[in-house]
C-alpha cells in the first residue's frame, strides 16, 4: 500500500510507443511517476528509455519478457531480473533500479525471495486494478468503467494510499490515467 493520503503513480510494460504521450503529460503537470520497465522494450526503445529517466521518473523492473515468474526455474527468474537490472543500470551510467512489479501479480516466496536477496530488489504490487491492459481487446474494460473505478477509489478512505496497476501499452491506457488525472487532487490525495 501507499502511504496514507498517498496516491502512488506507476505505470507498467514501458517503454512503448505511447509512452512519449504519457511523459508529455507528466512533464506538463509537474509530476513524475515510477516506471516499470519491460527489458526486451528497453532494448527496442533505448532513446525513448533515456527520455523517461533523463526527465526524472524512477526506473524500476518489469521481467525482461514478461513471464509468469512462479513458472520458471531459479534461474529464469535470475535471468528475467538480472538482465532487466543490468540495461538499466547499462543505460543510465550505473542507476541500480530498487523496485520490480511482478507480471500478472505473478510471485510467490521464492521469487520474492531471489528478488530481493540477489538483487535488492523489493516487489511492489498494487491494491486498485484498473484493468487498462485490456482496452484494446473486444472483451475488455471501457474509458467509463475506469473512470468510474477512479471516482470511487479516490472518494473512498484515504487509509491505506493508492498504488494502482496502470499501463503505458496505448494510447486508450495513457488517456484513462489522463482523465483520472484532473480528479486525484480534488479528491485530497497527494
Amino acid at each position: 500500500d501507499a502511504p496514507d493520503d498517498y496516491f502512488a503513480i506507476s505505470f507498467d510494460d514501458g517503454p512503448t510507443p505511447a509512452s512519449p504521450r504519457l511523459l508529455q503529460f507528466l512533464e506538463g503537470n509537474n509530476q513524475t511517476a515510477t516506471h516499470f520497465m519491460i527489458g526486451v522494450n528497453i532494448l527496442n526503445s533505448p532513446q525513448l528509455f533515456l527520455d523517461i529517466f533523463n526527465a526524472g521518473h524512477d526506473i524500476a523492473v518489469h521481467t525482461w519478457t514478461h513471464p509468469y515468474m512462479t513458472t520458471l526455474t531459479n534461474l529464469e527468474i535470475v535471468a528475467q531480473l538480472g538482465w532487466t537490472t543490468e540495461i538499466i543500470r547499462n543505460s543510465t551510467g550505473g542507476r541500480v533500479p530498487r523496485y520490480w512489479r511482478p507480471p500478472y501479480g505473478d510471485s510467490d516466496l521464492r521469487v520474492r525471495s531471489i528478488a530481493k536477496e540477489v538483487f535488492g530488489l523489493e516487489t511492489v504490487i498494487w491494491n486498485r486494478d484498473t484493468e487498462d491492459w485490456s482496452l484494446t481487446s473486444p472483451k475488455g474494460t471501457t474509458p467509463q468503467i475506469i473512470h468510474d473505478s477512479f471516482v470511487q477509489w479516490l472518494s473512498g478512505p484515504k487509509s491505506p494510499g493508492i498504488i494502482t496497476l496502470e499501463h503505458e501499452l496505448s494510447d486508450m491506457s495513457v488517456s484513462a490515467f489522463i482523465d483520472a488525472w484532473p480528479l486525484i487532487g480534488p479528491a485530497g490525495w497527494n
